[in-house]
């Protein structure tokens, strides 16, 4: 599995001792970035730049986006988690204000079993994203869904923590307890409800998939991270919502993928991407 993995908000000389032992917790084809910030805008350019400017990674699944935030309160790194679901968000501490090589290592052996941690919930994410893509509630668009229940979805499979090594069951478990459970209208169509009573219609695995993200603007690269992952795992970048009314057209205004409210015509139903693109 490839790898992205960046450490923000680190302190002056982590970058060096991560360096270091970069071996102890990273393949050779792993990326790894280390920043003293947590700008969301930098985050998304490094992932941009690691992994999405290969156009060869159009079709790999096989990838991981994790950011190891330091020393911040779990309050701070929720507001990342909402703000850019594309990514997974791990707190971790590191409070030695003058570390030596046995710090360091230690912090080392913290990120190798917390990246362990990440591949797995990758490789369940990426299982359920595959096989019910139209029928998870983990790509709804945070923004245009607008719910609490699923805020709260969201933020806590990034916390899971289960014992078991397969994560398959537990991401089930937690998904059925979050109280977003999919209608099935027909053998081929199912969709989500919102309070507004908006209906997100995902395709059929033979449905209409088009579009994509973009990073042109007015774009930016957390539209295209946001695009290409969720929670930190890959997902069809051609994968949207037809939202529609059960009855009458559609229209008025809509918040898009970069924090702006989009115009829309009225239509029989809107094309929402998971990253909240307006296509």
């Amino acid at each position: 599995m490839k790898r992205v993995v960046i450490v923000c908000n680190a302190p002056l000389g982590l970058k060096e001792g991560l360096e270091r032992f970069r071996d102890r917790f990273l393949d050779p084809n792993d990326h790894l970035t280390t920043m003293g910030g947590t700008e969301l805008s930098l985050i998304a350019t490094k992932i941009k730049t690691a992994y999405i400017a290969n156009a060869g990674q159009l079709q790999d699944y096989d990838a991981l986006a994790v950011v190891f935030v330091v020393n911040l309160s779990d309050d701070d790194i929720d507001s990342f988690r909402l703000e850019m679901p594309g990514v997974l968000f791990v707190g971790v501490p590191f409070k030695v204000p003058r570390a030596h090589n046995k710090d360091y290592i230690g912090f080392v052996g913290l990120l190798r079993h917390e990246t362990v941690r990440a591949v797995k919930l990758a490789r369940a994410l990426k299982k359920e994203f595959k096989e019910r893509d139209s029928r998870t509630p983990l790509l709804l668009p945070v923004q245009n869904f607008k719910s609490k229940a699923l805020e709260k979805l969201l933020v806590d499979v990034q916390k899971l923590r289960p014992s078991e090594p397969d994560y398959d069951l537990p991401l089930k478990k937690l998904i059925s307890s979050g109280g977003l459970q999919s209608t099935r209208e027909s053998k081929k169509k199912t969709f989500f409800e919102n309070r507004n009573s908006v209906r997100f219609y995902g395709p059929s695995k033979a449905g209409a998939r088009h579009g994509g993200p973009s990073g042109n603007p007015p774009h930016d690269e957390r539209c295209l991270v946001n695009g290409y992952f969720r929670l930190g795992a890959r997902y069809d970048i051609f994968f949207h919502y037809d939202c529609q009314y059960e009855n009458g057209p559609i229209g008025g205004q809509f918040p898009n993928c970069h924090d702006k409210m989009e115009s829309v015509a009225l239509h029989t139903h809107v094309n929402i991407a998971p990253s909240d693109a307006i296509r």
